[in-house]
């Protein structure tokens, strides 16, 4: 089992592979033997596969608004080889309709964490159904998950905020403004082309009104230090990053 996506035109391209997200690992089961069932991807922007460390209700690090990781939840179908085995999360046996993550870091398995298990669901599962009459010959698949995230905490959908005006979208990724940087990385790369050079230098000395002084919003990318202006302090940071159009920045 693998993961891939297709950014675009033209064939799909690997994202993350089985191992990635504790499946195709029961010893002697080898390649293929999980099957992915219910998906819910939804990527930070950042190319490639970031996975989380720390997806623990109720504030998963996917929630949060610097640099989150993505936020991958799956189930498995009835059959995989990794049903009975031990969660990474809890040590807990998984079953087809657990919502599941990736094993977390240091966990107690190389397997899935249980995110939510299936019982919380409603659904019948055999591995941890305890003895009969409580305990089925089957489990309740889980064949689809939907997921309509709300970065702001407000309780209501991001894309709602958006078609309502209560949240901006100037970049129209669908993704509330106030849950992104505005900055580049570094954010003295004030335009965003890989180096720090004259035409930042410009933006900086824009934004520059000393110590104590107001600014607007893009200029918070040059306030290093956070204390609300653009002064000698943060010159320095940005005279450090400083290398010339087409080199990387020093910092």
């Amino acid at each position: 089992m693998i993961v891939k996506v297709a950014p675009g035109p033209g064939a799909p391209v690997l994202y993350a592979p089985a191992a990635a997200l504790g499946l195709d690992l029961v010893p002697g089961a080898g390649r293929g033997s999980d099957d992915l069932d219910a998906l819910i991807l939804v990527e930070n922007g950042i190319a490639g596969y970031q996975p989380s460390t720390s997806p623990f209700l109720p504030f998963p690090d996917w929630c949060r608004t610097d640099e989150p990781p993505d936020m991958l939840l799956f189930s498995v179908r009835r059959g995989s080889a990794v049903i009975g085995a031990p969660d990474s999360i809890w040590g807990a046996p998984i079953a087809a309709g657990d919502v599941l993550v990736p094993p977390v870091p240091g966990g107690a398995s190389p397997f899935p964490g249980i995110y939510y298990p299936a019982e919380s669901l409603g659904l019948t599962t055999v591995v941890r159904g305890g003895p009969a009459p409580t305990k089925y010959p089957y489990d309740d698949d889980l064949d689809a998950l939907d997921n309509s995230p709300d970065c702001n905490r407000n309780g209501y959908p991001d894309s709602m905020d958006i078609a309502r005006g209560v949240s901006s979208d100037l970049n129209f990724n669908g993704i509330p403004d106030e849950c992104e940087s505005l900055c580049n990385r570094p954010p003295q790369d004030f335009d965003g082309d890989n180096d720090v050079d004259g035409a930042d230098f410009g933006s900086f000395a824009a934004c520059f009104n000393g110590s104590g002084g107001s600014i607007p919003p893009p200029c918070l990318c040059f306030d290093s230090d956070g204390d609300g202006d653009v002064d000698g302090v943060d010159y320095g940071v940005f005279s450090s990053c400083f290398n010339g159009s087409g080199n990387p920045p020093n910092c």
